[in-house]
């Protein structure tokens, strides 16, 4: 377990990642946490909650991690004590935006009084900066589908494919993370907390504000990649469909001359020029015109 602490004259703010169980029953005996609180903590939470006690709140968080190896989002957890004279904050992995946020508090260009007030602004603040790191995430995804789009246009539907699936599934992925936290900030918004020393309705609101923001360019971003896969699946039917014409064309076009030199490899019957000195150039020419006038049949038609 790695514990930091940011202490002001009001309350003290306690950031702890990867603790044993032992450690949260230490955290638990401390602070009068409910032993399912700490249940949750160890088991993997499918969805946000929030549990509110006489002296606390409980919040759980889940925020995307990118793993570069395999392209894809993962989830992290995040957990909240929110209490009238401490925060406790806890994680599993690096958790950016709160470890820069606590560094900030931390450094001597921010009174520490100023930085974090009391602990539900301290509670605003960290969730407005988790919501806020959404953004660059979803900013790269668009300019990853600009790419697309334009990697499409230029003849590399089938390169595109896996790029698609990958994106659309990083979608998907993030849809599923912040799609839970909308009705979780309606709950926190309304929820009436009696150790709070502020109103803190427009701030939660505030934070809202952020998810929905989030959860629209999801829904723009799900339209995009759904509409660039039928774009691209149709490119790619429209190029086999050409492929195959074509070589339908070409067949129809060699099936009369094989016709013609199966008949002329016949020797049971007496066949036209069989026994002229020049047999062979007659028929070849026979089957090159044949050839010829059925190419351009076929490009009178528009179908080549």
């Amino acid at each position: 377990m790695r514990v930091k602490e940011v202490k002001t004259e009001k309350f003290t703010w306690t950031d702890v990642k990867k603790p044993t169980r032992q450690e949260l029953e230490k955290l638990r005996e401390k602070y009068d946490f409910h032993y399912l609180d700490i249940d949750d903590i160890l088991t993997y939470t499918q969805r946000p909650k929030i549990e509110k006690y006489e002296t606390y709140l409980f919040i759980i968080l889940r925020f995307p991690i990118f793993d570069k190896k395999e392209r894809k989002f993962n989830i992290s957890e995040v957990d909240f004590f929110v209490g009238q004279d401490f925060f406790v904050s806890i994680h599993r992995g690096d958790i950016e935006p709160i470890q820069k946020f606590m560094s900030e508090c931390q450094s001597e260009k921010i009174p520490i009084e100023k930085c974090i007030k009391d602990p539900e602004f301290l509670l605003y603040s960290l969730m407005k900066n988790l919501f806020l790191s959404y953004f660059p995430i979803i900013d790269h995804i668009s300019d990853d589908l600009d790419e697309i789009e334009d990697e499409i246009f230029q003849g590399q539907e089938k390169e595109m494919v896996r790029e698609i699936m990958v994106m659309k599934r990083n979608i998907i992925a993030l849809r599923r993370i912040i799609g839970p936290h909308r009705m979780m900030m309606k709950t926190l918004e309304n929820v009436n907390v009696e150790f709070f020393q502020r109103e803190m309705v427009i701030y939660f609101s505030d934070v809202t504000d952020f998810v929905e923001k989030v959860w629209t360019v999801l829904e723009d971003q799900r339209e995009t990649i759904i509409s660039l896969e039928n774009t691209n699946e149709s490119l790619i039917s429209h190029r086999s469909s050409e492929i195959v014409k074509t070589l339908t064309i070409f067949s129809a076009i060699l099936l009369p001359l094989t016709l013609i030199a199966s008949i002329y490899g016949m020797n049971m019957v007496q066949i036209p020029f069989v026994h002229h000195p020049q047999s062979f150039w007659i028929v070849a020419g026979i089957m090159l015109i044949l050839a010829i006038c059925l190419f351009f049949f076929f490009r009178k038609r528009k179908w080549l």
